[in-house]
């Protein structure tokens, strides 16, 4: 990758881990970045570490100690630019000839300042018509959850 694709590429997942610190007021200690740019399908999803529990978006409210605006207003927004984000992404790739993948995972470690990013490039859900983003989003949570009882 050339160093300008990749600077442009942090950038946005910068964007993105930013959008998502600010609407828990940076108080949590993991961000976990979901974002799907399948032909014709573009999500983005966001769930947390705070306090030591996995909380998704609508419950992080039960894991802080100073309660946040978490209004359902609030996260469309998060999740209209998050999708907004994830949109840029998709340019990026195509305007650099690059592949575009299909599904990332970002793991931002507030404390350490560290990312961890997962792309694959595998179609998943235009090959599995049962399958939704959802499914996959909230087996992660799980498998993230399951991480902190072992």
């Amino acid at each position: 990758m050339n160093r300008v694709f990749e600077d442009q590429l942090m950038d946005i997942q910068s964007d993105m881990i930013s959008l998502s610190l600010e609407y828990v007021e940076n108080k949590a200690e993991t961000v976990y970045i979901y974002v799907v740019l399948e032909e014709g399908l573009v999500s983005f999803d966001v769930f947390y570490k705070i306090g030591g529990f996995i909380s998704e978006k609508s419950d992080v409210n039960e894991y802080l100690s100073e309660k946040i605006n978490d209004s359902d207003d609030i996260q469309f927004s998060l999740l209209e630019y998050g999708i907004e984000d994830a949109e840029k992404i998709e340019v990026l790739f195509e305007e650099n000839s690059k592949e575009v993948p299909t599904e990332i995972r970002l793991v931002y470690d507030v404390k350490n300042n560290s990312l961890k990013s997962n792309y694959i490039y595998d179609a998943m859900y235009e090959k599995n018509e049962d399958l939704s983003v959802s499914d996959v989003f909230e087996a992660w949570i799980q498998e993230e959850k399951s991480k902190l009882i072992t």
